[in-house]
């Protein structure tokens, strides 16, 4: 899950679902689900939240399948969502709190590829420095166990300031990568994209449209 100040990233093994944030406040926030939801096309919600003890955060959607964002942002949902109850505080059946831990990107770090370039990850960017190639500086948007979604700079040669999605898997002590989407229109079409027939984790040779991963190794 990444939650931005205009988009909630929902990325999960039964689907990617983005859904738009009309407004919100300290305690809550009213979005709108994609028109392509297969339930609520284009409907509006409101998810209530509170923190809790060491940085985590717990999270409920008390009312959706509404026709606007006024109607959800006035809502009367005392009776149906209580921060307090964290196993039954949740919507007119009592499902339980969803629970938020903060996660932190599994390939931060500085990386050498096999193609002799430097690679600096954080939470926030991904950069990558090469003698004859130069330097590039990608945006992270979000990112999940096995992916990164990055806006590609504004001064970009080839495709600026369009959305990539990076898609990698552990090898040996680094991690192999494929840049499967390199010119999103926006960020949710490049995370949305089918890329199953792009990317095979299986096949170092031809796994990236029909080229080669990409391999790091711990930089010395």
């Amino acid at each position: 899950l990444t939650v931005t100040d205009e988009l909630w990233y929902n990325v999960c093994s039964w689907g990617t679902t983005v859904k738009r944030i009309e407004t919100y406040e300290p305690s809550f926030a009213v979005l709108q689900m994609p028109a392509d939801d297969s339930w609520n096309p284009s409907k509006y919600l409101k998810t209530e939240f509170h923190s809790l003890p060491g940085g985590d955060w717990a999270y409920c959607d008390s009312i959706y399948g509404l026709d606007n964002a006024s109607q959800a942002l006035l809502a009367e949902t005392s009776e149906l969502y209580d921060a307090a109850n964290a196993t039954h505080g949740c919507g007119a059946t009592g499902f339980p709190h969803s629970l938020l831990t903060p996660y932190a990107l599994p390939i931060r770090g500085t990386w050498a590829t096999n193609f002799g370039a430097t690679l600096t990850i954080s939470n926030g960017a991904w950069e990558s420095v090469h003698e004859s190639w130069g330097t590039s500086i990608y945006r992270i948007e979000a990112y999940g166990d096995n992916w990164v979604l990055m806006q590609n700079s504004a001064d970009d040669t080839w495709n600026p300031s369009k959305y990539s999605k990076v898609e990698w898997h552990t090898s040996g002590s680094g991690f192999g990568y494929c840049i499967s989407v390199y010119d999103g229109s926006d960020s949710v079409s490049a995370l949305s994209a089918d890329t199953s027939a792009i990317y095979d984790a299986a096949n170092a040779t031809n796994g990236c449209n029909g080229f080669s991963h990409t391999f790091t190794s711990p930089a010395q």
